[in-house]
């Protein structure tokens, strides 16, 4: 690989909410759960259960003098009455269920209500929350809002489950969710086994899925020119590709669309700063954890993006990152995956380091390896355009390359096809990487960018 030029330049107040109006409407009957949500691909793979029943306790309407006082999550018991219904496993087996909101309407004149993360529900079975949320704006008049998913009902049992709906006390004026209208109907659905997951679907449904392994067993990834591995997260413009389903059964995403220039670090005269963090000693003596420019660029733009997104926030997994500081040549410093590239020999396992710099993450957030470039189609000194991860500009990995006398080196995407290297002070765009979780159920979608699949999420495990 050859190196690119160095640059020159080295009290608290709780506020009374009134002018609410909360109306949810039990679907009416029994033998509901035949009414099968038709997004869910094939259906004709589930048995839609008939012989399951649905009672009124409280009967239909949520009164909305019992949601005008905002509330803490663990107060929801205590302060609203919530609406109660019971399920009728009437099988001799254990079914799954699905609790949903269908027809959902929040009519409000200001968008703080469906910004600010405090219109909540909780689901409880009995005196136990299995399932919470936000209740969040798609940019539509009616939309459906799924609850809980895969939930197991034991056979020939009666259940009782109690759905609130409330506000969540902010501590800070909410007089936003004045002259607010929420109408919507609950649904539940039955089925003899559970729903299938999205990572399910991706291996099933995609033949050419290579094999490997990862530091937390088998993992299935894309390579090379694939066009069926596009996703939109919630309400999210940015379009994300699928890079592989991990070893754990999470999904690994990568932007398709830079989010903007970064530098990896501003320091490059000392080998620490190839680290995605960094250790230092104040002037007491005493060790300090830095993180890198990049580390800062990344979580900055997960905060305003995703975790301020309350359509997609709940989907995502702490996950393994990879920010190899192994040794492969310690005369120059040369780094793991600079030699396993050069080589040929590229792996998701994260070697083990004895730096105080690098190493394998646990985050919500981070970067492609220079290793996962190279399966899905690229290696060294070979220019290739014909492969998913070509994003005609240069762009940061995880990787570090060397530290030379020059300075710290990452590897990177050249915008010639090539991979490549570069010091860390050089302002390179960035391709954000996340993981969503396991159990995300298949909804829609082939996986082409005019028809990805398409994840929606407002269930919050409790």
């Amino acid at each position: 690989m050859k190196k690119k030029k160095k640059k020159q330049n080295i009290n608290k107040k709780k506020y009374l909410i009134t002018g609410i109006i909360f109306l949810f409407v039990l679907l009416s009957g029994t033998t509901f759960a035949y009414l099968i949500n038709t997004n869910l691909g094939d259906v004709n793979e589930f048995l839609a259960l008939k012989n399951v029943d649905i009672e009124y306790v409280d009967g239909e309407s949520i009164n909305s003098s019992d949601l005008q006082l905002p509330m803490n999550d663990d107060e929801v018991e205590q302060f609203s009455t919530g609406n109660s219904f019971t399920v009728k496993n009437n099988y001799s087996k254990d079914i799954y269920l699905r609790f949903k909101l269908i027809d959902l309407n929040i009519d409000s004149s200001t968008t703080t209500v469906f910004n600010d993360g405090n219109l909540r529900y909780a689901l409880y079975q009995g005196s136990t929350k299995i399932g919470g949320g936000t209740l969040a704006n798609y940019d539509a008049n009616t939309y459906e809002v799924v609850l809980l998913n895969n939930y197991m009902q034991q056979a020939s049992t009666n259940k009782e489950y109690t759905l609130y709906v409330y506000i969540k006390d902010s501590w800070q004026n909410q007089n936003h969710f004045l002259n607010t209208n929420i109408t919507g109907k609950i649904r539940v659905e039955g089925y003899d086994k559970k729903l299938p997951t999205l990572a399910t679907k991706i291996i099933d449904n995609n033949t050419n899925l290579l094999e490997s392994v990862d530091s937390d067993g088998t993992t299935y990834y894309f390579s090379g020119n694939v066009d069926n591995n596009y996703i939109k997260l919630g309400n999210m413009d940015l379009l994300w590709r699928i890079v592989r389903v991990n070893g754990d059964g999470t999904i690994r995403l990568v932007s398709d669309a830079s989010i903007g220039k970064s530098k990896f670090n501003t320091n490059i005269i000392n080998e620490k700063y190839v680290g995605y963090t960094y250790n230092d000693t104040d002037t007491n003596g005493t060790n300090i954890l830095n993180t890198s420019t990049i580390y800062e660029y990344l979580e900055n733009w997960y905060n305003s993006n995703i975790e301020n997104n309350y359509t997609i926030r709940w989907l995502i997994a702490n996950s393994r990152y990879c920010n190899d500081t192994s040794i492969s040549n310690q005369d120059n410093i040369t780094y793991g995956a600079s030699s396993r590239i050069d080589g040929g020999t590229p792996t998701l396992v994260c070697p083990e380091s004895d730096k105080d710099y690098g190493g394998d993450y646990n985050l919500k957030i981070g970067l492609l390896t220079a290793d996962e470039i190279a399966l899905a189609g690229n290696s060294t000194g070979i220019s290739s355009s014909n492969f998913y991860l070509n994003k005609g500009v240069n762009y940061w990995t995880m990787s570090p390359s060397d530290y030379d006398n020059y300075g710290a080196s990452n590897i990177n995407m050249y915008n010639n096809d090539l991979i490549n290297y570069g010091y860390v002070d050089e302002e390179l765009d960035v391709f954000p990487v996340i993981n969503i979780k396991s159990d995300v159920l298949y909804e829609i979608g082939d996986g082409t960018i005019t028809n990805p699949y398409i994840i929606v999420s407002d269930e919050e495990q409790p």
